[in-house]
């Protein structure tokens, strides 16, 4: 977690917002790999639900379970369809107890399927996470734009335990895009 003021916080989460806001809008309707990276998993949800207000385009959020052995797997066992001109997002690989074999089999099936998914991908990931990517996932991480990086307020309550709207998530994410 990073220690800078408030302030400092949320003009940088805000510059995290509009550039993943327009990366989403750039690459709609074509397939692409993003990296949304905040250490404090408790932000993930709340940090979408922003978006979601801030941008126009369709966002599905999936939660993985600690059980998902293929990410894509996953999905169709979910019955999962892709937003048309959205993006869906991919959350709890953090919480993956065989993350290092759902890595692996994520890049190969990324790799064998180029046309899979048809919209952008936004894995939501820790820094744990995006070193066990540059470890078991290369090639996945050479596809990806730069991870686009969101702090959290250390002071700030859970998002699970406040309102969407209410002033810790407003000064993590404050401010028109």
């Amino acid at each position: 977690m990073v220690n800078y003021s408030p302030g400092a916080i949320a003009l940088h989460n805000r510059q995290s917002m509009k550039l993943l806001s327009s990366l989403l809008h750039k690459h709609q309707q074509r397939r692409s790999l993003i990296l949304a990276c905040c250490n404090d998993v408790r932000w993930h949800g709340a940090i979408i639900r922003k978006l979601r207000a801030h941008c126009a385009l369709p966002l599905q959020a999936v939660k993985l379970p600690a059980s998902t052995r293929s990410l894509y797997g996953e999905l169709h066992s979910q019955g999962m369809t892709y937003p048309a001109n959205g993006a869906l997002m991919i959350l709890g690989l953090d919480a993956i107890a065989a993350l290092n074999r759902v890595l692996l089999a994520f890049e190969l099936e990324y790799q064998t399927y180029p046309d899979t998914p048809p919209v952008p991908l936004v894995l939501w990931v820790t820094d744990r996470v995006m070193s066990k990517i540059s470890q078991f996932a290369p090639l996945l991480e050479e596809q990806a734009s730069d991870p686009v990086r969101f702090w959290a307020i250390a002071s700030a309550e859970p998002p699970a335990a406040i309102a969407p709207s209410s002033p810790p998530l407003e000064s993590c994410c404050a401010g028109e895009m």
